[in-house]
């Protein structure tokens, strides 16, 4: 009877070794797909820069095309920043290979919790830099050998600006149960995230 449970027992053991293995590749690929979105997204960020310095630095005589294309290299710099916050947070999934049980779905839980911190913060700073994505329309222009009317810049950045400080001050976190405030979040990547709900429920309430 006693072989028969210690039987019993490492067969059991073994089960949950298994579970936690399948379990571990599950969260690697949903967060191996999200550390790709996020190199895209650092990529796509760096080529923009280079393309409204490259137009600054051919419209120097125009002051307020110069300062609304620094601005807007410095909001994408921070976007870099937080991307790379982001990818460094998603080099801790392989220390879990040694963590077994609920240790493992803690550290699951608490990368999780705190990329969605992250997520919300860098949309947050997009959507606040909402009024100089209208330097891209000129920009577009100036490459297709059009020119847009400069007062015509200032007036769309001016419209956008209270769109964007609303939009800044309305997503955040506590606003998730907002469908149209989740979808914005989802879409910048928490995505990724709910898609880890099979591996650990407690992850869609982070």
């Amino acid at each position: 009877m006693r072989n028969t449970l210690l039987q019993f027992d490492k067969l059991l053991q073994v089960q949950q070794r298994c579970l936690d293995t399948i379990e571990y590749d599950q969260a690697r690929t949903v967060l191996n797909a999200l550390r790709r979105s996020r190199v895209k997204q650092l990529l796509a960020l760096v080529f923009s820069n280079i393309v409204t310095v490259y137009f600054a630095l051919g419209h120097l005589s125009d002051l307020p095309l110069v300062i609304m294309a620094g601005l807007l290299v410095l909001f994408n710099a921070v976007g870099m920043a937080g991307n790379m916050w982001q990818l460094q947070v998603l080099q801790q999934q392989e220390h879990w290979k040694n963590l077994r049980g609920t240790q493992k779905k803690t550290g699951l839980l608490q990368t999780a919790a705190l990329l969605q911190s992250l997520m919300i913060r860098s949309l947050r700073i997009r959507l606040l830099a909402l009024p100089l994505y209208s330097l891209y329309v000129v920009i577009g222009f100036a490459f297709t050998g059009w020119r847009m009317d400069k007062e015509l810049l200032v007036s769309m950045a001016a419209l956008l600006l209270p769109v964007g400080i609303w939009l800044y001050c309305k997503v955040k976190y506590t606003n998730l149960h907002i469908k149209w405030v989740a979808g914005l979040v989802n879409g910048a990547g928490r995505k990724y995230l709910l898609e880890l709900q099979g591996f650990s429920p407690s992850v869609s309430g982070t």
